[in-house]
């Protein structure tokens, strides 16, 4: 997808619908799917040409911005299959950092206790560090939470 005479609308749909039916996300953005380290790794530089090739695409032929808009509701599903995939495969259980030309992705495990630091968590050190606050008095610190944070 990074050779400008195979990246077109045409190429570019038609990646989309593999990755559609390789991550099998349903209707509502779910997917029950666990990805291996490798697959993590083939989805996740796939999932990034595809985003490359749509923003050369549209800025070149902006009367023609249908895969830009198909793609937007899916990114996140995808994000998501891959951060909880790469998540599941770490080695430490803490949280996971998928870095690409395209995007980061920040994924963590978090006691509830733990959502709230003065360091924040940033998924690189190129990506913005952002900070959470747990609005709750009383936190169950044993309840894990998932964490997914993408910068684009």
């Amino acid at each position: 997808m990074s050779d400008p005479n195979f990246s077109s609308k045409d190429t570019s749909s038609l990646v989309k619908d593999v990755v559609d039916k390789v991550l099998q996300v349903d209707g509502e953005g779910n997917s029950n799917l666990n990805l291996t380290e490798k697959e993590v790794e083939q989805v996740t530089n796939t999932i990034s040409n595809l985003l490359l090739s749509s923003a050369t695409y549209s800025c070149s032929n902006t009367t023609d911005t249908e895969l830009k808009d198909d793609m937007g509701g899916d990114i996140e599903s995808y994000l998501s299959v891959i951060g909880d995939s790469a998540l599941k495969n770490s080695k430490s259980g803490a949280n996971t950092t998928v870095a690409t030309d395209a995007f980061d992705l920040f994924t963590a495990a978090v006691s509830k206790c733990n959502i709230s630091s003065e360091d924040g968590i940033r998924a690189s050190e190129d990506s913005p560090k952002i900070f959470l606050d747990l609005k709750e008095d009383d936190p169950d610190c044993s309840e894990l939470v998932n964490i997914k944070y993408y910068a684009f």
